[in-house]
């Protein structure tokens, strides 16, 4: 992509728009990524008034050196034991090597951007945005939120050769609440391999802390693939459920216990939402 007056003009074909979203289904470096925009203007491509985000992925390489898959199979055969009796001990529904590699891409993008779980820096991030419109990833380090880091993990999957895609749209707990206003949010779709489906993963919400301490990711799997069409012949909006990969008990019940969440398109204003089958 490159940015024109006003607007972005798209030559990454690879970039999408959706009702009041993006999806990607690769970012590279120079793009420019609409991250806001009016809610007056669904196409998020050619509002005028819209956030846009230089992706400048070259001024992390340096830090990337040594980043490959081969890497993340070592760190895992190290920690294996210990990973996979704590992934059973959250009685997890997902292939550990899966889950190892976005455990290992959250802590990689928290590094890189600097993050500080549950800091808020709202209020600076938005400056940067008003004082120029357009602004470089790498002037953003330490006060991202979801758009700057789902499109870096996208950016990092692509390298370790996960098909997935960025997305930007909105989440709720539950839209059959006419009272529950939309959030706004961006995210990560991944695709499981031998047909197994979808996976969101909502890098810039981890879950909660897993045994050393860390980030544990937010991985939500979704009923069969979630692709770009999906979304796109949701003119008037739609959400899908997904649930988490990983489970909890109460001493009241022996089920197993799993986060609902919805993500989807459409208007970050109350009311009863589609969820699409």
């Amino acid at each position: 992509m490159r940015f024109t007056e006003g607007s972005i003009e798209v030559n990454n074909q690879n970039i999408k728009p959706l009702n009041r979203g993006i999806w990607a289904d690769r970012l590279a470096t120079n793009d420019v990524l609409a991250v806001g925009g009016s809610m007056f203007n669904s196409n998020m491509l050619t509002d005028k008034s819209g956030l846009k985000l230089k992706l400048d992925f070259e001024y992390f390489e340096d830090q990337l050196i040594g980043f490959t898959q081969e890497e993340i199979e070592k760190s895992y055969t190290r920690l294996k034991d210990h990973f996979e009796y704590w992934l059973l001990q959250s009685y997890a529904n997902i292939d550990p090597r899966t889950f190892y590699t976005f455990y290992f891409v959250q802590q990689k993008v928290e590094e890189l951007l600097d993050v500080v779980i549950g800091k808020n820096t709202s209020r600076e991030r938005m400056s940067e945005y008003a004082n120029s419109g357009t602004v470089r990833l790498s002037d953003l380090i330490g006060i991202t939120e979801c758009a700057e880091r789902a499109a870096l993990t996208q950016y990092l999957l692509q390298k370790i050769g996960v098909e997935s895609s960025y997305m930007s749209g909105i989440f709720m707990l539950d839209p059959a609440n006419r009272d529950e206003i939309p959030s706004k949010h961006s995210f990560v779709i991944a695709q499981q391999k031998n047909g197994l489906g979808s996976l969101v993963y909502d890098v810039a919400r981890p879950r909660s802390n897993w045994a050393r301490g860390n980030s544990t990711p937010r991985v939500m799997r979704a009923n069969g693939e979630l692709r770009y069409q999906k979304f796109k012949k949701a003119k008037g909006g739609g959400l899908v459920e997904t649930v988490q990969v990983l489970g909890y008990r109460t001493e009241a019940s022996e089920e197993v216990n799993r986060e609902k969440l919805y993500y989807g398109v459409g208007y970050d204003v109350a009311g009863l939402k589609l969820v699409l089958s």
